[in-house]
């Protein structure tokens, strides 16, 4: 019974495999991307599967299908610009931001230009007004912002040029030319005439500008012009001409005064022997400024530079003469030198009376060679001296006393700028080349490669050491 059961069966599917699928295929599934249309029943597929419609991978996502959102890759990541003043950080793809603008820089607003943005250049409101520097001699109204100008210059208003002072401008002090280079003549006495006073001109001419009159019996000082026949002399402050007829007694002598060299002048030694290091005593007298008209003279100021229990140096705070170093150029040494001579015989007893002197003190020098190159100089006993290139720096450099000015009467010999402008003076340290020497510019700094012909003038400032109780 059981083996006619199992035979049936066996009949049964085999029937079913040779007449096919009895199912009717009422339930099929759409086909998809990666499946084509399958009945749901039985399986049995139909037709291709439909493949991805992929959609181009942006900066935030890949490749990606339409249909199924399937992905493909990564995504192409943001191109980024960076942030300016007025937007933030920007994709220049997708539009994306990030951030905050950086905002403007703004400068001021000035007369040429509104307030604007340093990093972008816009702008904001309006220019505003000029800055005006009011006209001067030599500049028309200038703005001092933009440099636009208004107008022209003033022009100078010239004084006359006189014995020791060039032209120079009344209204900002600029200065013409030089002082009027003539030659001491002497000093004498108004002749007397009808009409008890002489004229006083401008120029060397009778047709020049009257000045005024001088009274017959006045003493004037007087100084020959270029033209014959006139002297140019000072009269209440006024510089001028008169015709060398009107004046007796006139006698040629040095403009220097030196009488009072022998004089027992009073000085207080004590009051200079407490003086520290740095500070200015008085000590001795010269013709400083415009003196020499009038032949007077003036203390003369000295910076202590160095000290010890009984001796001090003093160094001239100003530069008190404009001399060549040596009146040759060859075979030129300190020792030899002509400023050497005159500092120590017509300076030393012109400056400083006979119980002056006996403060200062004879000093061995020693007399180095140039530092660049040159010979050293045989060793010299001084009272009065000028600083070595070394001695400069150990006591000067880059302190307010390496540059100094000129008098008025260091003027009257030098032929150049106003007595205040800066000074260039002698170091006693000989040049690289022969016929040449050392000297500190307007600066302050030594010159020592190239250096200054001994016959050039140049401004004098002297050194002495002295003795203190």
């Amino acid at each position: 019974m059981k083996k006619h059961w199992i035979l049936a069966l066996m009949l049964t599917v085999a029937m079913l495999l040779l007449t096919g699928c009895e199912c009717r295929h009422k339930e099929w599934t759409e086909a998809e991307c990666t499946h084509p249309r399958t009945c749901a029943k039985c399986g049995e597929t139909e037709g291709e599967a439909l493949g991805h419609d992929w959609v181009d991978a942006t900066c935030d996502a890949p490749q990606t299908c339409s249909r199924c959102g399937a992905t493909l890759g990564e995504p192409i990541g943001h191109c980024w610009k960076g942030a300016t003043c007025e937007n933030p950080k920007t994709c220049e793809v997708c539009g994306a931001t990030e951030g905050e603008p950086v905002g403007h820089v703004w400068m001021d607003a000035t007369c040429a230009a509104p307030k604007t943005c340093a990093v972008c250049g816009a702008t904001e409101g309006e220019c505003t007004d000029h800055s005006w520097a009011e006209a001067t001699c030599e500049n028309p109204k200038t703005c001092e912002v933009c440099g636009l100008t208004e107008g022209e210059a003033l022009g100078h208003q010239w004084t006359q040029a006189t014995l020791n002072m060039p032209a120079v401008c009344s209204v900002c002090g600029a200065i013409d030319g030089t002082a009027l280079d003539y030659t001491y003549a002497g000093h004498g006495t108004v002749k007397w005439n009808e009409t008890g006073y002489i004229p006083f001109y401008t120029a060397e001419s009778e047709e020049s500008e009257l000045i005024c009159s001088i009274p017959v019996g006045t003493e004037l000082r007087c100084y020959f012009p270029k033209t014959a026949g006139w002297y140019c002399t000072t009269y209440n402050d006024q510089c001028g001409y008169i015709q060398s007829t009107v004046m007796n007694q006139l006698i040629n002598e040095n403009p220097t005064d030196t009488s009072h060299a022998n004089s027992d002048r009073t000085f207080d030694m004590k009051t200079i022997a407490n003086a520290s290091i740095g500070s200015k005593v008085q000590f001795g007298q010269f013709t400083l400024n415009s003196e020499f008209i009038t032949k007077k003279t003036s203390p003369i100021e000295w910076i202590v530079i160095d000290k010890s229990a009984n001796k001090m140096l003093l160094l001239a705070d100003r530069s008190l003469e404009c001399l060549p170093f040596s009146d040759q150029k060859t075979n030129t040494s300190w020792e030899t030198s002509t400023l050497r001579k005159w500092l120590n015989n017509e300076f030393l007893n012109t400056a400083f009376s006979s119980q002056e002197q006996n403060y200062i003190m004879s000093t061995t020098l020693t007399n180095a060679a140039n530092p660049n190159s040159g010979t050293a100089g045989n060793g010299t006993t001084d009272k009065v001296f000028l600083l070595s290139y070394d001695e400069f720096f150990k006591y000067l450099n880059k302190t307010q006393h390496a540059t100094t000015t000129i008098t008025y009467y260091a003027l009257w010999h030098r032929k150049g700028a106003l007595s205040g402008m800066p000074s260039a003076y002698w170091l006693r340290t000989t040049g690289v080349s022969d016929g040449t020497a050392c000297e500190v510019g307007t600066n302050g700094y030594p010159v020592t490669n190239y250096c200054t012909d001994v016959t050039t003038r140049r401004d004098v400032r002297p050194a002495i050491w002295v003795s203190v109780p």
